[in-house]
């Protein structure tokens, strides 16, 4: 969820929260404030009566008293009472019970008590504070979706700087030597969060360089001192002086130099795609670097008598550096080669959206999980560093294709999903 919108559904929720709370609270204070003025009024009327009794010692004319019923009984009661309570009596116009509010009290006429009820309607009323309530909530339906709206806006106008710099922060490149350009916000916060951002990616690009001139620079210093000590090792194998035990371990030498080399090789080749320092892609036809790559591998393929079958239902083209596609085709081929058996099979299925090698082969001694993982190796092939498919891995999720691996009836199956364009 967006934080624009998940702040402004908190806020929605809070304002209903508010106005319902308010509209109920309100709802109540009306009707105290009704129930007040109405027995004021009921109050009001009764000394009206008392005082007409008290100067004529007979009822008034309840004929005169408007918007009250008066209801007159006798009573055997000779305490005074005076009640205020809700009632409810049965209209026969609206054929219903409607509310009142009754004031019920009594007094002595000619040594009689007599029980007066003045009740006063609450059904117009009723029908005000409802026709009140409904207005209420239709402005306040209104209030919230208006509130709604100029939230989205303001929050929109107010988080846009930081909208602005994570944009420029997902589309930062430390490849590139450019600092990051996040513009100037106003907001004290905002002046904050651009301060670090750019410390922090600053470091990164720094840090970047150091590391890229390390390795660089470690690596060709590494080369020169395993290529003179090949070019001795090799010059001292010309010479007749040495014994056939010498000539043995010189030969180890120039094995293990080999081996030291193209694990160097590997290694900066490995940095170099994970630092994306292959920037220049291009459009590369899967089918003929397959061609080109068999082609060369043809020598090898017959010295093992492998069978070889082909199907290309499609010729794919995808997005890739030219030197890495090279890599990442010569390192699956040879890898199905590599890890053959004499007189085995291997089998190149291209389809518009994948790859499928499959290759003979008895089963790995490892977890089939591990296999993408740099350095492994299985344990039947010493001679392998087991780096060929970490690169192929890393190539892969740098062009966000997916690889998978599998071993079925003797077959070890490797497929390679393009990115779909």
């Amino acid at each position: 969820m967006k934080l624009l919108f998940k702040t402004s559904i908190y806020f929605l929720i809070s304002s209903i929260i508010v106005y319902t709370a308010g509209s109920i609270i309100f709802y109540f204070l009306v009707r105290i404030e009704i129930n007040r003025e109405i027995d004021e009024v009921l109050v009001f009327k009764k000394g009206k009566i008392i005082e007409h009794i008290k100067k004529e010692n007979t009822l008034p004319n309840f004929n005169n008293i408007y918007d009250v019923k008066v209801i007159i009984s006798s009573t055997s009661n000779n305490k005074n009472i005076n009640i205020l309570k809700d009632t409810m009596l049965y209209n026969e116009l609206k054929s219903e019970y409607v509310p009142y509010r009754a004031l019920t009290f009594t007094y002595e006429i000619d040594n009689q008590f007599v029980k007066i009820q003045l009740l006063k309607s609450f059904f117009e009323i009723e029908d005000l504070i409802k026709g009140i309530l409904t207005f209420i909530l239709l402005l306040i339906l209104f209030l919230l979706l208006a509130l709604f709206v100029l939230n989205i806006f303001i929050s929109q106008v107010t988080f846009k700087p930081f909208y602005n710099m994570l944009h420029k922060l997902q589309n930062f490149d430390i490849t590139k030597n450019k600092p990051l350009d996040i513009g100037n916000p106003k907001t004290f916060e905002f002046i904050q969060l651009k301060n670090e951002l750019l410390a922090m990616t600053n470091k990164a690009r720094n840090d970047y360089k150091h590391q890229k001139e390390f390795i660089e620079n470690a690596s060709h210093e590494i080369q020169t001192p395993l290529a003179v000590i090949k070019a001795k090792c090799e010059l001292l194998l010309q010479s007749n002086t040495i014994s056939e035990v010498q000539t043995k371990s010189l030969l180890i030498i120039i094995d293990a130099v080999r081996r030291l080399s193209t694990l160097n090789y590997t290694l900066l080749l490995i940095t170099k795609i994970e630092n994306k320092q292959f920037q220049e892609n291009e459009n590369i036809d899967v089918q003929e670097y397959i061609e080109k790559h068999l082609l060369n591998f043809e020598e090898l393929i017959s010295l093992k008598n492998i069978k070889l079958s082909t199907s290309f239902i499609q010729k794919p083209i995808i997005r890739i550096n030219s030197a890495l596609a090279d890599i990442l085709i010569s390192n699956l081929l040879n890898n199905a080669i590599k890890h053959n058996i004499e007189g085995g099979a291997i089998s190149i299925k291209l389809s518009k959206q994948e790859l499928v090698i499959s290759n003979t082969g008895s089963m790995l001694s490892v977890i089939p999980e591990t296999l993408f993982n740099r350095f492994f190796k299985d344990k039947s092939k010493s001679d392998s560093l087991g780096l060929g498919l970490t690169i192929v891995k890393k190539i892969t999720d740098l062009y966000q294709m997916k690889i998978t691996y599998c071993y079925e009836n003797g077959y070890h199956e490797i497929k390679l999903i393009f990115p779909v364009n």
